[in-house]
């Protein structure tokens, strides 16, 4: 079932989504990324974009001062964590999300902060257990350090889930009781 706050013509990035997959979440997000060089530098640079996610992973739009806009599709196995705020992958990126006033009451905004997770950490896993078996069909390619890496972030991947699994029911009886 697909979720969409955002309409999926919204921008051109369902262009940069790869044939055959399905759309299955369409919102608006805040992009952060610390550009600083520790604790005594840091330079944020912000800007909101459009963000489409699928079972192989999320496309979304960087703005490029070269270019006007690039695209980009980034595979759930590149990500480090899912929170109910958002999304961390790489080493200062973070996703967060934005509700739309005219179409989002706060309520509905929180109840869908917490189901969130709990939708697309299965995806994270499995898509990092198939670049598992990817990386040992070519191990001229990829480093062993790479497997130790993926099979580490699966297990901190499926912490995660177990932890939010609770936390979230919490949350979400407790929003539905307060009507």
């Amino acid at each position: 079932m697909a979720e969409i706050y955002v309409p999926i013509d919204y921008s051109y990035i369902r262009k940069v989504i790869p044939q055959g997959e399905d759309i299955l979440y369409s919102t608006m997000c805040k992009m952060i990324i610390d550009e600083g060089f520790g604790p005594a530098y840091t330079k944020l640079t912000t800007w909101n974009t459009h963000v489409l996610m699928t079972k192989s992973g999320f496309a979304m739009n960087i703005p490029n001062k070269k270019q006007v806009t690039e695209r980009k599709f980034i595979p759930w196995y590149e990500i480090k964590n899912l929170w109910p705020s958002g999304i961390r992958w790489g080493l200062r990126k973070h996703l967060d999300f934005i509700r739309d006033p005219n179409f989002e009451t706060i309520k509905s905004f929180k109840k869908r902060r917490w189901e969130f997770p709990l939708r697309f950490i299965p995806f994270a896993i499995e898509s990092r257990k198939n670049r598992i078996v990817e990386i040992k069909a070519n191990p001229t390619k990829f480093k062993p350090k790479n497997i130790r890496s993926m099979k580490n972030m699966i297990y901190n991947l499926d912490n995660e889930l177990k932890k939010l699994t609770k936390k979230a029911t919490k949350k979400i009886a407790k929003l539905e009781k307060k009507k």
